[in-house]
Protein backbone atom coordinates (compact mmCIF):
# COMPACT_ATOMS: atom_id res chain seq x y z
CA UNK A 1 0.00 0.00 0.00
CA UNK A 2 1.36 3.42 -0.46
CA UNK A 3 1.37 5.91 2.45
CA UNK A 4 1.08 10.02 2.15
CA UNK A 5 3.15 12.02 4.65
CA UNK A 6 1.75 15.43 5.22
CA UNK A 7 4.63 18.47 5.52
CA UNK A 8 5.39 18.91 9.45
CA UNK A 9 4.08 22.67 8.89
CA UNK A 10 0.69 21.58 7.01
CA UNK A 11 -0.06 18.94 9.69
CA UNK A 12 0.66 21.25 12.80
CA UNK A 13 -2.32 23.29 11.06
CA UNK A 14 -4.52 20.19 11.72
CA UNK A 15 -7.23 20.29 13.69
CA UNK A 16 -6.62 17.51 16.72
CA UNK A 17 -8.75 15.69 19.03
CA UNK A 18 -9.35 17.63 22.01
CA UNK A 19 -8.67 15.37 24.81
CA UNK A 20 -10.99 13.97 26.95
CA UNK A 21 -11.68 16.29 30.40
CA UNK A 22 -11.13 14.36 33.31
CA UNK A 23 -14.22 14.21 35.74
CA UNK A 24 -13.33 15.68 38.94
CA UNK A 25 -12.84 12.88 41.59
CA UNK A 26 -15.85 12.98 44.14
CA UNK A 27 -14.94 14.61 47.30
CA UNK A 28 -13.52 12.97 49.88
CA UNK A 29 -15.96 13.63 52.76
CA UNK A 30 -18.82 12.42 50.98
CA UNK A 31 -18.06 8.78 49.41
CA UNK A 32 -15.27 6.68 48.14
CA UNK A 33 -11.43 6.83 49.72
CA UNK A 34 -12.02 8.89 52.95
CA UNK A 35 -8.73 9.60 54.75
CA UNK A 36 -9.00 7.78 57.77
CA UNK A 37 -7.02 10.06 60.23
CA UNK A 38 -5.89 8.71 63.63
CA UNK A 39 -6.88 11.85 65.58
CA UNK A 40 -9.98 12.95 67.49
CA UNK A 41 -10.78 16.57 67.62
CA UNK A 42 -12.47 19.64 66.35
CA UNK A 43 -15.91 17.73 65.97
CA UNK A 44 -19.50 19.36 66.62
CA UNK A 45 -21.02 17.18 69.35
CA UNK A 46 -23.72 19.38 69.86
CA UNK A 47 -24.44 23.15 68.47
CA UNK A 48 -23.32 23.82 72.11
CA UNK A 49 -20.74 21.38 72.99
CA UNK A 50 -17.52 21.49 70.45
CA UNK A 51 -15.00 19.00 71.13
CA UNK A 52 -11.48 20.67 70.75
CA UNK A 53 -9.32 17.56 71.61
CA UNK A 54 -10.01 14.21 72.50
CA UNK A 55 -8.19 10.89 72.98
CA UNK A 56 -7.31 9.06 69.77
CA UNK A 57 -7.32 5.48 70.95
CA UNK A 58 -10.46 6.45 73.40
CA UNK A 59 -12.98 8.58 71.19
CA UNK A 60 -15.65 10.00 73.68
CA UNK A 61 -18.64 8.13 74.09
CA UNK A 62 -22.01 9.32 73.17
CA UNK A 63 -23.83 11.35 75.67
CA UNK A 64 -20.68 12.12 77.95
CA UNK A 65 -20.95 15.83 78.58
CA UNK A 66 -23.85 17.42 79.19
CA UNK A 67 -25.17 21.44 79.81
CA UNK A 68 -27.50 21.45 82.77
CA UNK A 69 -27.71 25.47 82.35
CA UNK A 70 -26.18 28.44 81.50
CA UNK A 71 -26.18 32.16 81.45
CA UNK A 72 -23.91 34.52 79.69
CA UNK A 73 -21.32 34.13 82.44
CA UNK A 74 -21.23 30.87 83.73
CA UNK A 75 -22.20 27.55 82.12
CA UNK A 76 -23.35 24.17 84.57
CA UNK A 77 -22.35 20.59 82.97
CA UNK A 78 -22.04 17.73 83.96
CA UNK A 79 -19.80 14.50 82.77
CA UNK A 80 -21.46 10.88 82.57
CA UNK A 81 -19.11 7.89 83.44
CA UNK A 82 -19.54 5.83 79.94
CA UNK A 83 -15.69 4.82 79.93
CA UNK A 84 -16.59 1.04 81.73
CA UNK A 85 -14.65 0.68 84.70
CA UNK A 86 -11.77 3.63 85.29
CA UNK A 87 -9.44 3.96 88.30
CA UNK A 88 -10.89 7.94 88.60
CA UNK A 89 -11.68 10.94 86.96
CA UNK A 90 -11.15 14.25 87.37
CA UNK A 91 -12.38 17.65 85.59
CA UNK A 92 -10.29 20.70 84.72
CA UNK A 93 -12.10 24.02 84.53
CA UNK A 94 -12.36 28.02 85.68
CA UNK A 95 -14.49 28.51 88.36
CA UNK A 96 -17.05 31.46 88.35
CA UNK A 97 -15.02 33.33 91.08
CA UNK A 98 -11.63 33.07 89.88
CA UNK A 99 -9.91 35.03 87.35
CA UNK A 100 -9.21 33.52 83.97
CA UNK A 101 -6.33 32.16 83.93
CA UNK A 102 -6.67 30.14 86.91
CA UNK A 103 -7.71 26.69 85.25
CA UNK A 104 -7.36 24.49 88.07
CA UNK A 105 -8.65 20.59 88.47
CA UNK A 106 -11.68 19.48 90.88
CA UNK A 107 -11.56 16.42 93.50
CA UNK A 108 -10.80 12.93 91.65
CA UNK A 109 -13.80 10.83 91.94
CA UNK A 110 -12.63 7.27 92.83
CA UNK A 111 -14.06 4.54 90.33
CA UNK A 112 -17.42 6.10 89.52
CA UNK A 113 -19.73 3.93 88.86
CA UNK A 114 -21.03 3.39 85.56
CA UNK A 115 -23.69 5.97 84.58
CA UNK A 116 -22.89 8.24 87.29
CA UNK A 117 -22.76 11.63 86.71
CA UNK A 118 -20.56 14.62 88.02
CA UNK A 119 -21.94 18.00 87.80
CA UNK A 120 -19.67 21.35 87.77
CA UNK A 121 -19.90 24.90 87.06
CA UNK A 122 -17.12 26.45 84.82
CA UNK A 123 -16.73 30.81 83.93
CA UNK A 124 -17.63 31.85 80.72
CA UNK A 125 -15.47 34.31 78.82
CA UNK A 126 -16.66 35.39 75.33
CA UNK A 127 -20.07 33.49 75.07
CA UNK A 128 -18.04 30.06 76.00
CA UNK A 129 -16.22 27.94 78.63
CA UNK A 130 -12.90 25.96 78.01
CA UNK A 131 -12.84 22.76 79.97
CA UNK A 132 -11.01 19.44 80.04
CA UNK A 133 -11.59 16.05 81.94
CA UNK A 134 -9.28 13.11 82.50
CA UNK A 135 -9.74 9.34 82.85
CA UNK A 136 -7.36 6.57 84.23
CA UNK A 137 -8.07 2.93 83.16
CA UNK A 138 -5.63 0.50 83.46
CA UNK A 139 -7.51 -0.57 79.75
CA UNK A 140 -6.08 2.96 78.00
CA UNK A 141 -3.14 1.47 77.55
CA UNK A 142 -2.39 3.83 74.83
CA UNK A 143 -3.07 6.83 76.43
CA UNK A 144 -0.60 8.59 77.80
CA UNK A 145 -1.90 12.16 78.70
CA UNK A 146 -0.07 14.25 81.33
CA UNK A 147 -1.86 16.71 83.93
CA UNK A 148 -1.20 18.99 86.62
CA UNK A 149 -3.96 17.72 88.60
CA UNK A 150 -2.28 15.70 91.20
CA UNK A 151 0.87 16.67 93.47
CA UNK A 152 1.87 12.93 93.76
CA UNK A 153 2.90 12.64 90.53
CA UNK A 154 4.06 9.64 90.81
CA UNK A 155 0.51 8.00 91.07
CA UNK A 156 -1.57 9.85 89.35
CA UNK A 157 0.54 12.63 87.22
CA UNK A 158 2.62 10.30 85.53
CA UNK A 159 0.26 10.33 82.43
CA UNK A 160 0.09 6.38 81.75
CA UNK A 161 -3.38 5.39 81.02
CA UNK A 162 -4.32 8.51 80.91
CA UNK A 163 -7.00 9.92 78.13
CA UNK A 164 -7.86 13.75 78.13
CA UNK A 165 -10.76 15.37 76.20
CA UNK A 166 -10.53 19.33 75.66
CA UNK A 167 -13.87 20.76 74.95
CA UNK A 168 -15.54 24.53 74.61
CA UNK A 169 -19.49 24.86 76.14
CA UNK A 170 -21.47 27.71 74.92
CA UNK A 171 -22.72 30.14 77.40
CA UNK A 172 -26.37 31.66 77.01
CA UNK A 173 -27.39 28.90 74.83
CA UNK A 174 -25.87 29.93 71.28
CA UNK A 175 -24.89 27.58 68.74
CA UNK A 176 -20.89 27.66 68.86
CA UNK A 177 -20.37 25.15 66.02
CA UNK A 178 -22.44 23.09 63.57
CA UNK A 179 -24.46 24.11 60.28
CA UNK A 180 -26.26 26.74 62.81
CA UNK A 181 -23.14 29.04 62.25
CA UNK A 182 -22.74 28.22 58.24
CA UNK A 183 -22.61 30.90 56.06
CA UNK A 184 -26.08 32.34 54.17
CA UNK A 185 -26.38 31.35 51.19
CA UNK A 186 -26.17 34.51 48.80
CA UNK A 187 -28.93 36.04 46.89
CA UNK A 188 -29.40 35.22 42.89
CA UNK A 189 -28.06 37.77 40.54
CA UNK A 190 -31.14 39.99 39.01
CA UNK A 191 -32.61 38.86 35.48
CA UNK A 192 -32.76 42.88 34.93
CA UNK A 193 -29.15 44.62 34.33
CA UNK A 194 -30.53 47.87 35.87
CA UNK A 195 -31.48 46.39 38.71
CA UNK A 196 -28.31 45.56 40.04
CA UNK A 197 -28.35 49.28 40.74
CA UNK A 198 -29.98 48.76 43.73
CA UNK A 199 -27.17 46.78 45.22
CA UNK A 200 -24.07 48.26 47.13
CA UNK A 201 -20.42 47.33 45.81
CA UNK A 202 -19.22 45.00 49.17
CA UNK A 203 -18.48 41.63 50.02
CA UNK A 204 -20.63 38.79 50.86
CA UNK A 205 -21.56 38.51 54.74
CA UNK A 206 -18.91 36.73 56.51
CA UNK A 207 -15.95 37.15 53.68
CA UNK A 208 -13.89 38.81 56.65
CA UNK A 209 -13.78 35.46 58.27
CA UNK A 210 -11.92 33.76 55.42
CA UNK A 211 -8.19 33.65 54.62
CA UNK A 212 -8.23 31.86 51.53
CA UNK A 213 -11.06 31.65 48.92
CA UNK A 214 -11.17 30.08 45.38
CA UNK A 215 -12.68 28.98 42.42
CA UNK A 216 -10.51 25.86 41.11
CA UNK A 217 -7.90 24.24 43.40
CA UNK A 218 -5.15 25.47 46.17
CA UNK A 219 -1.89 24.14 47.59
CA UNK A 220 -0.72 25.88 50.52
CA UNK A 221 2.72 25.96 52.51
CA UNK A 222 2.16 28.04 55.02
CA UNK A 223 2.08 26.26 58.81
CA UNK A 224 -1.04 28.23 60.00
CA UNK A 225 -3.94 30.29 58.09
CA UNK A 226 -5.81 32.60 60.66
CA UNK A 227 -8.95 32.44 58.89
CA UNK A 228 -11.06 29.63 57.34
CA UNK A 229 -11.03 28.47 53.58
CA UNK A 230 -13.61 28.07 51.39
CA UNK A 231 -12.22 25.69 47.98
CA UNK A 232 -13.38 25.41 44.66
CA UNK A 233 -11.59 22.41 44.42
CA UNK A 234 -8.07 20.12 45.49
CA UNK A 235 -7.26 21.20 48.74
CA UNK A 236 -3.85 20.14 49.80
CA UNK A 237 -0.91 21.48 51.71
CA UNK A 238 2.91 21.18 51.65
CA UNK A 239 4.77 22.89 54.28
CA UNK A 240 6.74 20.10 55.41
CA UNK A 241 7.13 21.03 58.93
CA UNK A 242 3.88 20.11 60.42
CA UNK A 243 0.19 20.16 60.59
CA UNK A 244 -1.26 23.11 58.83
CA UNK A 245 -3.54 25.21 61.56
CA UNK A 246 -6.80 26.63 59.88
CA UNK A 247 -9.19 29.61 61.05
CA UNK A 248 -6.95 29.74 64.12
CA UNK A 249 -8.40 33.01 65.13
CA UNK A 250 -12.10 33.00 63.07
CA UNK A 251 -13.24 29.35 64.28
CA UNK A 252 -15.11 29.79 61.19
CA UNK A 253 -16.48 26.91 59.24
CA UNK A 254 -14.43 25.91 56.47
CA UNK A 255 -15.90 24.39 52.91
CA UNK A 256 -13.92 22.73 49.87
CA UNK A 257 -14.80 20.12 47.16
CA UNK A 258 -11.48 18.03 47.93
CA UNK A 259 -8.93 17.46 50.53
CA UNK A 260 -5.64 15.64 50.01
CA UNK A 261 -3.71 15.22 53.40
CA UNK A 262 -6.55 15.86 55.61
CA UNK A 263 -4.73 13.97 58.72
CA UNK A 264 -1.67 17.01 58.48
CA UNK A 265 -4.48 19.43 58.73
CA UNK A 266 -5.80 21.11 61.91
CA UNK A 267 -9.30 22.58 61.30
CA UNK A 268 -9.91 25.09 64.21
CA UNK A 269 -13.40 25.28 62.96
CA UNK A 270 -15.81 22.50 61.66
CA UNK A 271 -15.42 20.98 58.21
CA UNK A 272 -18.27 20.81 55.37
CA UNK A 273 -17.92 19.39 52.13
Amino acid sequence: TMKTFLPLSLALLLPTAAPAKKAPEPSRFLAGDEEVCDFQENECITPQIFLVDGEDSVPLPANTVSIDSSTNNQVTFSIAQNFGSPSWMVASYIRPADAFDSMQCDDEVIAPASGTSMTYTAKCSGGKAAIEFYVHDSSFVNATETNNCFADGAVWGDGSNVAMYKLELSCGGAAICGDELAPPELDEEPDDETATLKYACKHPKNTARYSLITKGDAFVTALELWGSVSIGGLFSSGNGNGRLRIGTLTQWRSYMFQVIGKCDMDFVGTVKP
